[in-house]
C-alpha cells in the first residue's frame, strides 16, 4: 500500500496534528459528525486531494459533496461530514485522490442493539450529510529527535483484519545507514510474535511500512471485543537496534442477537394432549459490524413457565466462532390441558446483555 496515500481511515474526530480519534467504520444514528482523514506518502510536489462522499443506494452512489485541498508528502488531509439530527441508517463511502491514486473506504450508520424498531425510523425524509471542518496539515516528522520516535495510524476494515501504517525518522550518516526494518505484532507476549512486514527506506531519511494483518493468525489470537494486539518495530539504526511498541484495542461489541425457532409441526397447526412437537432454536451475533462476545443463554418459555433454559460460558480469548452460533433441539409434549392458542417463546441474551426473542403459535385441540 506504499504510495501517495498510506492509509485512509475514519473517525469520529482528528486531533491537533491531524491523527484519528477512536478509528472506526461503524456510527450510531445520534453521531453528529463522521471525519476522514489520509496519512499522506511521498509527493513529488504540493497536490490537490480530492475527497468525495457518498451515500450507497440501491440505485448506485449518490454524491454528497466534495471537498479539495492543496497537500504535501508525509502530511494528513481530513474532511468531515456533519448532521445536526439523527444521522440515516445506510452504508457510505468516502474517496480520496491525488497523485493519479485513489483510495476508498465505506463506512456505515447502524441501529443499536438496544433499539426497537419502532422507535429507530428515523422521523421525515432523509437529510443528506454536509460538509464540516476540512483541511491538510504538514509532515509530522520530528527531524530534531532521529530514529527517536514512531507514528502509527491503525484500522480494522473486517471483524479481523487490521491496516497499520507506521513510520519513523532515521536519517542515514556516513557509514551507519538504516539497514532494515521489521514490524511485529502479538496479542500474547509470551507465546512469541508474528511479523507482519518489512519497512522500507524513503529518500530523507524516513523509513515505512503499510501492512494488514489477521489478529487471529497473531500468537494467542483473538477477535473477541475489546482484545488488544501489541506492535513492535525494530529498525537496525547504527550499528544497533531501536525499538517502538505500540497497541491498540479491538472495538466493542456492536449489534446485538438474533434468534429464530422452527419446529416439526407448521405453525398454526392444531395440536393435540400428549402429541410431541420438536423445536431447534439457533442463536446468533451477526459480525458484519466487527467481532462479537458471544451468545451467554437460551431460554424456552410456554403456556406454563419456562421449558428449557441453556447457560453458554463466556469466551474472553481465541477465534472461536462457536460463540456467536449457538443451537438448542428440544421436544415439547403437548399437556393435557392447555389455552387455545400455545405460545411458544425463546429468548436469547448476549454478554453485554442485549436480548432477542421470537416465537412459534399452535391451536389447542382439547
Amino acid at each position: 500500500m506504499r504510495g501517495p496515500i498510506q492509509i485512509l481511515v475514519m473517525a469520529p474526530s482528528v486531533n491537533s496534528i491531524g491523527n484519528p480519534l477512536g478509528a472506526t467504520s461503524f456510527y450510531r444514528s445520534n453521531t453528529h459528525s463522521v471525519t476522514a482523514i489520509v496519512a499522506l506518502g511521498r509527493l513529488v510536489g504540493p497536490e490537490t486531494m480530492h475527497m468525495t462522499w457518498f451515500r450507497l443506494t440501491a440505485a448506485g452512489p449518490q454524491t454528497l459533496f466534495s471537498r479539495n485541498m492543496m497537500v504535501t508528502s508525509y502530511g494528513r488531509a481530513y474532511s468531515t461530514a456533519v448532521d445536526r439530527g439523527a444521522m440515516p441508517y445506510g452504508a457510505y463511502e468516502v474517496t480520496a485522490r491525488v497523485a493519479g491514486v485513489t483510495r476508498t473506504i465505506e463506512w456505515g450508520v447502524y441501529k443499536p442493539a438496544r433499539q426497537t424498531k419502532a422507535n429507530a425510523a428515523p422521523p421525515g425524509p432523509v437529510r443528506p450529510l454536509t460538509p464540516g471542518p476540512a483541511g491538510a496539515l504538514p509532515e509530522l516528522i520530528n527531524r530534531t529527535r532521529p530514529c527517536q520516535w514512531q507514528e502509527v495510524i491503525s484500522n480494522m476494515p473486517t471483524p479481523t483484519d487490521v491496516d497499520l501504517d507506521v513510520y519513523a525518522y532515521c536519517p542515514q550518516s556516513g557509514r551507519h545507514q538504516v539497514i532494515r526494518g521489521t514490524v511485529l505484532a502479538t496479542m500474547g507476549k509470551l507465546n512469541g510474535q508474528s511479523v507482519v512486514g518489512m519497512m522500507h527506506t524513503e529518500p530523507g531519511g524516513l523509513i515505512d511500512g503499510d501492512f494488514r494483518f489477521n489478529v487471529c493468525a497473531l500468537p494467542s489470537g483473538s477477535d473477541v471485543p475489546g482484545s488488544r494486539f501489541g506492535v513492535t518495530t525494530i529498525v537496525y539504526y547504527q550499528g544497533s537496534t531501536r525499538s517502538f511498541t505500540f497497541s491498540a484495542g479491538l472495538p466493542g461489541e456492536l449489534l446485538g442477537p438474533e434468534v429464530s425457532i422452527s419446529s416439526s409441526v407448521p405453525a398454526g397447526t392444531q395440536v393435540r394432549p400428549g402429541e410431541k412437537i420438536k423445536l431447534r432454536i439457533i442463536a446468533t451475533e451477526p459480525d458484519r459490524l466487527g467481532a462479537q462476545a458471544g451468545i451467554a443463554n437460551i431460554k424456552v418459555n410456554g403456556p406454563d413457565g419456562q421449558i428449557k433454559f441453556k447457560r453458554y460460558p463466556r469466551v474472553r480469548t481465541g477465534c472461536e466462532q462457536l460463540r456467536a452460533y449457538r443451537v438448542l433441539n428440544l421436544t415439547y409434549r403437548v399437556p393435557s390441558v392447555a389455552p387455545k392458542v400455545i405460545k411458544i417463546a425463546a429468548i436469547t441474551s448476549d454478554f453485554p446483555g442485549t436480548k432477542a426473542s421470537a416465537e412459534v403459535s399452535f391451536l389447542f385441540a382439547a
